[in-house]
């Protein structure tokens, strides 16, 4: 029997995870509701558009939420939420004998949020009321800059045992994601959003739509994002280890 490429096992896996997300409730709704909420934030602004002294934090606030929006309700649910429901439930463990490594799954799980990241980041940019032209690289933009988010998700997402302990760290991906979107309405939080993993993110969109610079400049957001990017691929690594640590010991 022909061995099945590593590749090809991803590939089959992010079909299976856009599928279990298409049935998943809790997903779905997240999703929906960061649409929304984007919706929702770019209706309220309209009624300060004739103020000129908001006019302009209003615009990268909204941009903001486009941003930091499908990462955080939709993108960080799959690796959390289906890694720690396909643990209790056993899915794992028959992924795992079918010949799919926890590697492979848990690659899934970040390629199959950041598919749903790049559709919920091109819905609440239109949304946002971002320019034809810049659409696609401002989606582009977001998903790039969502890779970190991701996965520390995933690695969140590893080492939870259950989905009723998904909260805690739900809480904790809320508290790395809105120092970007508080900092736009308030100048004294610009120092915790100069160091969220999604300001890069926000940066790029606001330069693509209004031709915004970050505060902080280029370079230091690019060095802030490389650092969360390295972090977060080690702390990838060290879920997956762990988590084979586990399993070991499981059987």
């Amino acid at each position: 029997m022909p061995e099945i490429s590593p590749m090809r096992t991803v590939g089959a896996l992010v079909l299976r995870d856009l599928g279990c997300t298409l049935r998943t409730p809790t997903v779905l709704f997240m999703a929906a509701f960061g649409v929304l909420l984007c919706w929702g934030v770019a209706q309220w602004s309209l009624g300060f558009s004739d103020i000129p002294q908001a006019r302009g934090d209003l615009s990268r606030f909204v941009l903001a939420s486009s941003a930091v929006m499908p990462a955080l309700t939709g993108g960080s649910v799959i690796p959390l939420s289906l890694m720690a429901e396909e643990r209790e439930h056993g899915t794992t463990a028959l992924l795992s004998r079918a010949g799919a490594s926890m590697s492979a799954i848990a690659a899934s799980k970040a390629l199959a949020a950041l598919i749903l990241i790049a559709l919920l980041a091109l819905a609440c940019l239109t949304i946002a009321g971002v320019p034809v032209g810049a659409l696609a690289p401002a989606t582009l933009a977001t998903v790039l800059a969502s890779v970190p988010f991701m996965l520390a998700s995933t690695a969140m997402g590893l080492i939870t045992r259950a989905q009723g302990q998904t909260s805690g760290w739900y809480l904790a991906l809320v508290a790395l994601a809105m120092p970007t979107l508080l900092a736009t309405i308030d100048s004294a939080i610009l120092p915790l959003a100069a160091l969220s993993p999604l300001q890069a993110g926000a940066s790029a969109v606001s330069w693509l739509a209004i031709g915004a610079t970050p505060p902080e400049g280029w370079l230091a957001t690019g060095v802030v994002f490389a650092l969360w990017l390295a972090a977060s691929a080690a702390a990838f690594a060290a879920a997956l280890r762990h988590r084979a640590r586990q399993d070991a010991e499981r059987a």
